[in-house]
């Protein structure tokens, strides 16, 4: 059983820090209920303290209170064990594998890669070596740019992660005239399983049929009015999703996550998958694949190769066991664009999927 967690900061800091929950027996989170933890940030930045327990696999931060247009960032995460890790993802970096730019690791090949800022969660893990951190005080970075104010910010640890499946709650919204099969839900389970994570999908009527959102903060008014129910993920079948670019152009997308990784059991938008039954060419199987894709993407997970950017260049996932060309991503459950065929999830994969503070 983990120890629990205490909190400091040292910039100003409204409330106190109060011990947290006792993880269940066979349980390998800790949570922080009950804690009730503000952080001021002043001229753009804080600095969290926190004081991990022996044992501690991974670290999952969630923040909430920003408005809808600024940027939230973990800019450095700073221990005694010597790994220094931005928001990485959960992913199995080393120091040695990042370069900083700005504050803004590049180990995912280029600032701004990270998509966790507007809401936010960032997911911090040691280096693959080392799977288990010190324990004793690390140091979280956090910049907030264009804004000062009070953020609400919580921390759930991972200890070693069970030998069983690990389960995550899932809600699915749909509304009324919108009909998904129960195979959708079945088939998504099977595509996890042989990474020992399973769905349990509930199902309940929802009223919103349609989104339009900014395309850099994933972000709108009329997202923002949804309510997460769930205690995992709570995903909104839709019949229309759309993003909007600076330039005012507008384009359909099949689905995507409001955070990565998402802040799975926090109950805010940065914990939502969004899916478009109303997408060209969508039929149950393409709808379960994405679903469970999707979900990858909640628990930390990438694409193993990127779409080339204007230059021809493609960013590639940096798991060591993770495919590098386009050709040979296509089986694997995260190619950026998931067919019937995408199926695989690698081991190093499986390890960040089973990590997630989210999953019990």
């Amino acid at each position: 059983m983990l120890r629990s967690v205490r909190f400091s900061l040292i910039l100003l800091l409204a409330g106190s820090a109060c011990p947290l929950a006792p993880a269940a027996p066979d349980a390998a989170v800790t949570t922080d209920a009950g804690l009730d933890l503000d952080v001021s940030v002043v001229d753009g930045r804080a600095l969290l303290h926190v004081d991990l327990p022996d044992g501690t696999m991974a670290v999952q931060l969630a923040l909430t209170g920003a408005p809808l247009d600024v940027r939230l960032e973990v800019e450095g995460w700073s221990s005694p064990s010597a790994v220094v890790v931005g928001v990485d993802a959960g992913r199995l970096l080393t120091a040695a594998e990042l370069e900083w730019t700005g504050g803004t690791g590049r180990g995912l090949a280029g600032p701004c890669r990270v998509r966790a800022g507007y809401g936010a969660a960032a997911f911090l893990c040691p280096n693959a070596l080392d799977p288990l951190w010190v324990g004793g005080q690390h140091v979280i970075t956090l910049r907030a740019d264009g804004w000062t104010g009070t953020l609400h910010a919580s921390l759930r640890t991972v200890g070693p992660v069970p030998d069983r499946d690990r389960i995550i709650d899932v809600t699915l919204h749909i509304p009324p005239g919108l009909e998904v099969a129960e195979s959708v839900e079945l088939r998504a389970t099977t595509l996890l399983l042989p990474a020992g994570v399973r769905l349990v999908v509930e199902r309940e009527v929802s009223e919103t049929t349609a989104l339009v959102l900014d395309a850099v903060t994933l972000r709108s008014e009329t997202l923002a009015a949804l309510q997460p129910t769930s205690p995992g993920l709570d995903v909104f079948l839709l019949a229309s999703l759309a993003v909007v670019d600076s330039l005012g152009q507008t384009r359909s997308v099949a689905s995507l996550v409001t955070s990565l990784p998402s802040d799975v059991g926090g109950a805010s938008l940065a914990g939502l998958i969004l899916l478009n039954k109303g997408f060209a060419g969508m039929d149950d199987a393409q709808l379960s694949t994405l679903l469970a894709h999707e979900v990858g993407h909640a628990l930390g997970l990438f694409h193993p190769v990127e779409f080339a950017s204007a230059d021809g260049s493609r960013v590639t996932d940096p798991l060591a066991d993770t495919p590098d060309t386009v050709d040979d991503a296509t089986l694997n459950l995260m190619h950026h664009t998931p067919r019937e065929m995408s199926v695989r999830i690698s081991p190093d994969q499986r390890t960040v999927l089973r990590r997630h503070p989210g999953l019990r």
